[in-house]
């Protein structure tokens, strides 16, 4: 249950992150800390920034008047590359390094959260100006425990908020750190889209021992999005070829094999309601018709319970075959847990459905393709317990150079 929201203060927190590793976590973070100190107090990039605005303003400007910052730290925190191989975090104009840089050198709360198992780094590994982060007490922030570990976070930052001086003024962020983001505003862009491109986005859903073609029902949707309009704000990458794009009252996601890139996803970041952190029995439902490269070794369809682009299961149309997997960041990395042939149309209605068991040490999965239920099995093997949503693309090799397919009418309801 959501804490009831808190008095308003002055104090901001400020939520640093890596999209490519932690936005789902940041967002869901987000959500639990604007439903206790409420709106305007908690600053996560695009989604407190408003329409027309400067980003790199506003973030400069949040990251000059925070009482607390956040950094999330994953697997990935201290080695994601640019194109070069250099590692990002030892760009001086890393927008990472920027904002824990600024948050520290004004002695503010610095709380460094490690999520899903990752390590704090060691201060040999980061530039020196991030070491005494190294030193902070750090929280650790996992999917299985999310409400243990955000209530521990909410006690020492209804504190520290509360605290904050009222009536300050905002203090103008260091020159050197305004140049170093103004001379950066086209990386911004080219981050965002190339993180964007990078993030899973994935459907919780659930199945009962009935499970058959039956169609879901619009009026008793979680969410229904027929993408005549972004209300629901599915990534889109503009002008990037990889990634999701928003076309003709449709959406389609590309992707181009290459040895280090191999899948690109979209999910819909306006509708939390349907990616709680706490387990969710749904069905969801989409069209999915296959413009380029369905013929080659590529995939496309929808996953369940992703906590990012670690883990997660997968349902997908892959060279005739319907298969039921699980992603896991773990040797074997791709488990396949149940396949069937199937003859796919031109347009396939998918349907996944994802039920966690009685004694909740398992969880159900059923594939249906064009009403026909087509794959089924149950997880018992450490199963995913909880996660996000959303449809992705993928191929499998060099040989399948490139996938596009176009998914319209998504609909997400309970099972």
């Amino acid at each position: 249950m959501a804490e009831p929201p808190a008095a308003p203060t002055t104090g901001r927190i400020f939520i640093s992150y890596r999209r490519e590793e932690t936005a789902y976590p940041a967002g869901w973070l987000f959500d639990r800390l604007v439903a206790r100190f409420g709106e305007g107090q908690v600053f996560k990039d695009v989604d407190s920034i408003e329409l027309g605005e400067d980003f790199v303003e506003a973030i400069t400007q949040a990251v000059g008047s925070c009482t607390v910052l956040l950094a999330l730290i994953g697997d990935q925190w201290l080695t994601i590359a640019d194109e070069n191989g250099t590692r990002r975090i030892d760009h001086a104009d890393d927008f990472v390094r920027l904002e824990i840089e600024a948050a520290l050198s004004r002695n503010v709360l610095v709380v460094p959260v490690l999520v899903d198992d990752a390590e704090m780094p060691d201060a040999d590994d980061v530039p020196t100006s991030l070491a005494p982060l190294t030193r902070r007490q750090a929280l650790e922030l996992s999917p299985s425990r999310f409400d243990f570990d955000t209530s521990r976070l909410l006690r020492v930052l209804e504190k520290t908020v509360a605290d904050a001086q009222p009536a300050a003024p905002v203090a103008e962020p260091p020159r050197d750190l305004r140049r170093r983001f103004s001379r950066r505003t086209q990386l911004v862009a080219a981050v965002v889209a190339a993180a964007i491109a990078s993030i899973a986005a994935f459907v919780i859903f659930r199945s009962d021992s009935t499970s058959s073609g039956s169609q879901p029902s619009q009026a008793d949707a979680i969410l229904s999005d027929d993408f005549a309009s972004r209300v629901n704000n599915w990534n889109d990458t503009g002008g990037e070829r990889d990634g999701g794009h928003y076309a003709d009252g449709a959406y389609r996601i590309h992707t181009t094999w290459a040895a280090d890139h191999f899948s690109d996803h979209g999910f819909p970041r306006n509708a939390r309601s349907v990616y709680p952190m706490a387990p969710r029995d749904v069905r969801v439902a989409v069209d999915a018709r296959p413009l380029t490269g369905a013929d080659q070794d590529a995939g496309y369809g929808i996953a369940c319970r992703a906590d990012g682009t670690q883990s997660y299961y997968q349902f997908a149309i892959w060279q005739g075959q319907a298969v039921i997997a699980k992603v896991i960041p773990r040797d074997p990395y791709y488990v396949e847990l149940s396949s069937a042939a199937v003859a796919p149309q031109g347009t396939n209605r998918l349907e996944a459905i994802c039920t966690t068991d009685e004694d909740g040490q398992g969880v159900r999965l059923t594939f249906l393709v064009n009403g026909r239920q087509v794959a089924r099995e149950t997880d018992r093997d450490r199963p995913l317990s909880s996660g996000t949503v959303g449809l992705l693309v993928a191929t499998g090799g060099s040989d399948a150079e490139q996938i596009e397919v176009e998914f319209d009418d998504f609909v997400v309801t309970p099972a």
